[in-house]
């Protein structure tokens, strides 16, 4: 039933041309009563409301006060279903103790437990995955019939924006990694630093014209990157030594200067360039 609905969806989206990639279905659950299948119908939910629909889901519920509501909640309950199958949660971490404790306050209310516990018997897997499985296909049912919307020529272009500006993370490492090794600041960890600035990054993509895009987004890269590592040079004093004495007075102007400039580094130009230029600015 979830993939019909979702195929259906699917089709409706593809007679306005617009893209919603399938999913797989290796994974798909045989059963119903069962731990096993519980987990992979949450996986396949995940893969659907957190990645593959994702945007278009978004787009459909956001104008919507009480099915808005609705899909935030599924979406969540979802998110902390899959965390707790899929991670090794810490009691001493407290984050970890709150996903830990919701998801056993969703497996109460849905198998009507008189405690927070996590289902043993078939009977309580069926019950759990029946819950689910209807809070997903109600969800697609609603999505369904929101999309009289796209009856709108501006709400179709304005989704198919959204889906051009929708980048997956691994998109925008290209971009940080030369721009780190421009800077100098090599070591950064990448993954890391896109996961945390992913939202920023987005957001610009969505608001720039499409020929603007990369020029822009270099810009942000690099103001983030400046900013998260404060005071820190663009190279270290080690280059910068080879160009001007360390303990002359000339590298305490040179460093005034880096300062108040707020280490400007034009990103078309070599270290060497970079050091001849200010160089001749402070001496």
């Amino acid at each position: 039933m979830i993939l019909d609905d979702y195929n259906r969806l699917r089709a409706i989206f593809r007679s306005y041309n617009i893209v919603l990639d399938e999913v797989a279905t290796l994974g798909f659950p045989r059963s119903d009563s069962d731990e096993l299948s519980f987990m992979k119908l949450t996986f396949l939910a995940y893969a659907i409301l957190q990645e593959r629909a994702k945007i278009h889901f978004d787009f459909l519920f956001e104008a919507t006060e009480e099915e808005g509501k609705q899909y935030k909640e599924t979406v969540r309950a979802v998110g902390v279903l899959r965390t707790y199958f899929v991670h090794s949660l810490s009691y001493e971490n407290k984050q970890d103790q709150t996903t830990n404790s919701h998801a056993l306050i969703w497996f109460k209310k849905k198998c009507n437990f008189l405690s927070n516990k996590l289902p043993s018997k078939q009977d309580e897997w069926k019950k759990a995955y029946d819950a689910l499985a209807k809070e997903i296909e109600s969800l697609f049912s609603i999505a369904i019939n929101l999309c009289v919307v796209f009856e709108s020529n501006e709400n179709i272009e304005n989704l198919k924006r959204r889906i051009d500006s929708y980048w997956p993370a691994h998109q925008f490492h290209p971009f940080i990694e030369d721009i780190v090794e421009q800077l100098g600041y090599e070591g950064i960890n990448i993954k890391k630093f896109t996961d945390r600035h992913l939202h920023l990054f987005r957001k610009l993509l969505k608001l720039a014209d499409k020929s603007k895009q990369v020029e822009l987004l270099n810009k942000k890269i690099t103001a983030l990157l400046l900013e998260e590592m404060s005071s820190a040079l663009p190279c270290d004093i080690k280059s910068i030594s080879k160009y001007i004495p360390l303990e002359s007075e000339a590298m305490k102007v040179f460093l005034i200067y880096l300062q108040e400039k707020n280490r400007e580094c034009c990103m078309e130009e070599s270290l060497k360039e970079f050091l001849h230029r200010l160089q001749k600015d402070v001496i």
